[in-house]
């Protein structure tokens, strides 16, 4: 059976920065990503798109995630700009510091037979039509298309004594293209549903439109936690530290064994959880995770929420940050780590006053 890649080795399309520059960044010739193995078979191809500010040294300084159709794929492509030499922009023959958004793209080299049922090409595709019995303010002739989508985290203590279950939640895409409401219908435990809820809330789409103008829609999402499921099952890796993790000589090092604080290299900022917005909260909270030898993070584990809602959106996010590996007398190890999030209520536009 054919390994599933990408397919080399043409670069990523690359647009210029702006006008001024006499040559944008680019990547190497050879530059490739590895198609994520946990998608293997699942038929999810597509484009990234990515925006890096770029060093006079061709070093990657700032990096985001602009459109993804699956987190492992966002992942991949995260792992592998972290780590790569570009050519950096020139200007009156002189490299300079620029910025430049990036389309990768990914590609089965397996017969399209294999991977088009079932829509695996966009895995969150939205139904064509809405449903009647919505309000007017519901309906939509064209669906939201998903442009950038991220997993649930696992409940860490529920995965430790091996409970699955699902959840299902009711969500709506507003006009903007964010998730504005979710409601959490049932779940078949709390953390279930407050992880799935928090997923929705960190989605973004190319919003619904009627009568060729932006509209919000409602659905419904089911979401599996199993070891079965393509986008919760936990890797190998995440199960070797779940049970290391419960072990009082796991060798995972705490902060003041590591020889420095690891340096954050790829971050995204938890959105505030949308059914609190009407509260005007401020609250901190303290997530526990496991960083491996690479600087990935695993296993967030919410220790510190007086609302859970805000623990569940920072350990969303954070399960997408990348570290400079920790390290021990100069060698890479695993780290159980905890690190706080502060959220403050969102500024709320006020439409200007009649004349």
């Amino acid at each position: 059976m054919p390994v599933e890649r990408t397919q080399p080795p043409a670069p990523p399309a690359q647009i210029a920065p702006q006008k001024g520059y006499d040559t944008a960044p680019r990547l190497p010739k050879l530059f490739t990503v590895e198609y994520p193995e946990r998608l293997h078979g699942s038929g999810i191809v597509g484009n990234v798109l990515v925006r890096v500010r770029v060093s006079s040294t061709g070093k990657i300084k700032d990096l985001a995630v602009l459109l993804s159709h699956h987190a492992a794929i966002e992942a991949a492509v995260v792992d592998k700009l972290l780590d790569v030499q570009m050519e950096p922009a020139t200007r009156a023959g002189q490299p300079v510091e620029a910025t430049v958004v990036l389309t990768i793209q990914f590609k089965y080299i397996q017969p399209p037979s294999r991977f088009y049922a079932n829509d695996g090409v966009r895995p969150y595709a939205m139904p064509k039509s809405s449903d009647d019995r919505l309000p007017a303010m519901l309906q939509y002739d064209i669906p939201p298309k998903s442009v950038l989508a991220t997993l649930p985290v696992y409940p860490h203590d529920l995965a430790q004594h091996g409970i699955e279950g699902s959840a299902q939640v009711a969500f709506i895409v507003g006009k903007t293209g964010r998730v504005t409401e979710t409601h959490v219908i049932e779940a078949s435990h709390p953390e279930f549903g407050l992880a799935t809820a928090a997923m929705l809330e960190s989605w973004a789409f190319k919003p619904a439109r009627r009568n060729d103008q932006p509209t919000a829609a409602y659905f419904v999402k089911t979401q599996m936690f199993s070891g079965s499921d393509r986008d919760t099952a936990l890797s190998d890796i995440d199960q070797n530290l779940l049970k290391r993790a419960g072990q009082p000589d796991a060798n995972l090092f705490a902060l003041r064994d590591l020889d420095q604080v690891p340096a954050v290299r790829y971050r995204v900022a938890p959105p505030y959880p949308r059914t609190l917005v009407q509260q005007s909260l401020q609250e901190a909270v303290t997530i526990e995770f496991i960083l491996d030898t690479e600087g990935r993070v695993h296993l967030p584990r919410i220790i510190d929420a007086a609302h859970p809602e805000f623990g569940w959106s920072a350990a969303t996010a954070l399960a997408r940050w990348r570290f400079e590996p920790p390290l021990r007398q100069g060698k890479p190890v695993a780290a159980r780590l905890r690190i706080p999030f502060e959220f403050s209520p969102p500024k709320i536009t006020q439409p200007a006053a009649a004349p």
